[in-house]
């Protein structure tokens, strides 16, 4: 059955998930210690702004497309076991 469930349950769960790493961005707003929030201590201490936002944008977009990808094949994993 769990199979079966997992076809089901594996694309709004890796949506939410990707969804969440996306907003952490926001919690920098909050103080929390987060990517975005380390990137802005370092850059108050020395004023390269830019090349650090570029360098957390990367980590961003290389987290989230990781995510992405590992969601694509467990969808197709799943996917092949409901054919059988």
């Amino acid at each position: 059955m769990l199979p079966q469930a997992m076809r089901v349950i594996i694309p709004p769960v890796g949506n939410e998930t990707i969804s969440m790493l996306k907003t952490t961005s926001l919690v920098s707003v909050l103080a929390y210690a987060e990517l975005l929030y380390s990137v802005q201590i370092v850059y108050s201490r020395t004023y390269q702004t830019i090349p650090l936002l570029i360098v957390a944008s990367i980590w961003y977009l290389a987290v989230t497309t990781l995510l992405n990808v590992g969601q694509h094949y467990l969808e197709r994993h799943f996917a092949k076991g409901g054919s059988r």
